[in-house]
């Protein structure tokens, strides 16, 4: 334990500027706070260490660590995995909110909030953000919003990294980023070379307009609910056509659902 122990202050010395003394200090606080949410004293290290390694100072490394901790617990996961998912959400989603450490709890209670009432686990929502939060992001929607496509998804597909992925190309296709799509190893045929080529052919297709403005994409959430709420006044070829254009091929039956 000692040994442990040993590393775990050697490795927060490697990356942190604070004084020995202090980290000191940090480690005899950290056995409370270890004990007051249900972990060990290394795993509440071993995360700080983690944070400051991404440049965080102490005071917010510590701060982000006990939730990430508490998210390990919440979701049954290892705290490796925890602090990856955390990491990933709040580094997507802090513009919302004051700082990273009101990011983080209130991710945590958003990511709670779901598991508990429908059928996604806290685990499987930060895996989904994981691979999908910056794309979402960049998509022009909220973390809300990213919630709620990312539950909605799972409810269909009953598989978070499936639903993600498909979020993750839904929103670099609507604004044809072929670069990006093709870094993934993803098909971009039938993907418009413009954005008012893709514009017009979406409207042509369904009278969804997928710009608030000639600058601005509407979010990724905002498009689909618009084109759910007219779906079903589609022809089958039009809505085959609008799912190619806005999913790909390997993705529009995940789309459509």
């Amino acid at each position: 334990v000692v040994r442990d122990l040993d590393v775990s202050l050697t490795e927060m010395r490697k990356v942190s500027d604070e004084s020995l003394e202090s980290l000191k200090r940090y480690q005899d606080i950290s056995f409370d706070v270890a004990g007051s949410i249900g972990t060990t004293a290394k795993q509440i290290q071993a995360s700080t260490a983690d944070y400051m390694r991404l440049g965080y100072n102490l005071n917010t490394s510590k701060e982000l660590a006990k939730d990430a901790n508490i998210y390990a617990n919440v979701g049954d996961m290892d705290i490796d995995t925890a602090t990856e998912h955390m990491i990933s959400s709040i580094q997507a989603w802090k513009s919302e909110f004051g700082n990273e450490i009101e990011a983080s709890a209130a991710i945590i209670d958003r990511y709670n909030e779901i598991g508990n009432n429908f059928a996604i686990t806290s685990a499987d929502i930060g895996s989904a953000m994981e691979r999908s939060a910056a794309a979402l992001k960049e998509g022009g929607n909220t973390l809300n919003e990213a919630l709620g496509l990312i539950t909605a998804g799972n409810i269909i597909q009953q598989d978070a990294n499936t639903t993600s992925n498909a979020l993750k190309i839904l929103s670099l296709r609507i604004r044809g980023a072929k670069a990006d799509l093709e870094d993934m190893g993803e098909e971009t045929d039938g993907l418009v070379s413009s954005t008012s080529k893709m514009r017009g052919e979406i409207k042509a297709l369904t009278g969804v307009d997928i710009m608030l403005n000639e600058n601005t994409f509407k979010s990724t959430a905002q498009i689909i609910q618009e084109l759910g709420a007219i779906w079903q006044n589609l022809d089958d070829v039009s809505q085959a056509a609008t799912l190619e254009k806005i999913a790909g091929k390997n993705r529009a039956s995940t789309v459509s659902g």
